[in-house]
């Protein structure tokens, strides 16, 4: 095996010397001409074209038998080798042929895909060849898995934008081939819709989460509340808490859909949303209690207020898109003009906390329209 992977390294080797050598720039792709692949293989020492791709092929196979020894080179009835992904991915199959093929292994959007994967090939990496080879072998993975995926094709689509902003796509290739547990969740979860994906982009570090032993509810607890009271901690003012609050809330809450895809338990789903949202809300409230004291003197008996949550927080019903219906209720009497404006703010900064937008989607969608006074509570 070392010998082949050493015989295969210098002769790829010598042929990327010599396309560099005579394009001027840096390139891994062999030329689309016959004039330009004429002139590479009396460079490197052969009379014919054939010559050259017949010992380029079987370099390629030998390299390629190796890494489906060490990482899965999986494929279906239908499905596509990595071999094939490989040549794919290499420009030895252009796309219309590649968009036929896939959607010939049951690719719903043929076009989007290959796209996707042109992407994923294209994405900076270090040691192109080796990266090219995880792919490859990932993209059979993916494309043979059993798992119970519902389009494979938007799952590929998804995946491309995880990588774009992961960065070391060739170690993040490697880790999926080797860990089939997490390859499987994440698949799952990139076949569950936008939302799994677009957390994983704004933080790729959720992936470590996928596979970790999942938090009895008490414990989930526990570990909520503290990742908030940090937050509050360490901010110097509101706004300063703003990204770092609604970053605690979409890391806790990925983690509740990640728990939910493996076993689909909707009962552990609602509870464990809601859980998040109950801290969330204490938390909000007692930052903004801090900074912005709803009445002047915190130890008057009539300075009490509370939160009433309906609906489906109230009902512990929470799902990842449900809005959050609270009722704000404060002492007082309601001519007092001085403490219902105090209140008001009080309210309206718990509001901008948690429900102003991050990123493409909103940490909360708060709607108080349940009384008389609407947004005011």
């Amino acid at each position: 095996m070392q010998a082949d992977l050493s015989t295969a390294y210098i002769f790829l080797r010598n042929i990327e010397h010599g396309l560099q050598a005579a394009e001027g720039q840096q390139t891994h792709s062999l030329s689309a001409s016959a004039r330009g692949l004429r002139a590479l293989a009396r460079r490197l020492g052969f009379d014919e074209i054939e010559t050259l791709t017949a010992v380029l092929d079987r370099h390629r196979d030998r390299v390629h038998a190796v890494y489906a020894n060490l990482f899965h080179d999986e494929t279906g009835e239908e499905g596509l080798a990595g071999r094939e992904l490989f040549r794919l991915l290499a420009g030895e199959i252009d796309d219309e042929q590649g968009r036929a093929r896939l959607a010939a292994a049951g690719v719903e959007n043929p076009d989007g895909a290959l796209q996707a994967i042109r992407a994923l090939d294209a994405a900076p990496a270090q040691g192109r060849s080796s990266s090219r080879n995880l792919l490859a072998n990932l993209l059979a993975s993916i494309l043979a898995t059993e798992a119970p995926l519902c389009a494979r094709g938007q799952v590929l689509i998804r995946l491309e934008k995880v990588v774009a902003r992961a960065g070391a796509p060739a170690a993040l290739y490697r880790t999926l081939l080797e860990d089939d547990e997490l390859r499987r969740r994440l698949l799952l979860g990139l076949d569950a819709g936008d939302l799994f994906a677009a957390r994983l982009a704004a933080y790729p570090e959720l992936l470590d989460f996928l596979t970790a032993v999942d938090l009895d509810r008490d414990a989930f607890r526990t570990a909520v509340v503290a990742a908030f009271e940090e937050v509050i901690a360490n901010g110097d003012d509101l706004p300063s808490r703003f990204d770092p609050f609604r970053r605690i809330k979409a890391i806790e809450e990925f983690k509740v859909l990640a728990e939910w895809l493996t076993g689909r338990r909707l009962s552990l789903l609602n509870d464990k949303l809601s859980l998040v949202a109950d801290c969330a809300i204490e938390a909000a409230a007692r930052a903004v209690a801090s900074d912005l004291p709803p009445t002047p003197d915190a130890t008057d008996p009539d300075a009490g207020w509370t939160v009433f949550a309906l609906g489906k927080l109230g009902s512990r019903e929470l799902t990842v898109h449900s809005d959050l219906d609270l009722v704000f209720v404060y002492a007082g009497e309601t001519t007092d003009a001085a403490r219902f404006q105090g209140h008001q703010k009080f309210v309206r900064a718990i509001y901008d906390l948690l429900s102003n937008f991050f990123y493409d989607w909103s940490s909360y969608e708060i709607d108080t329209r349940l009384r008389p006074e609407g947004k005011m509570g």
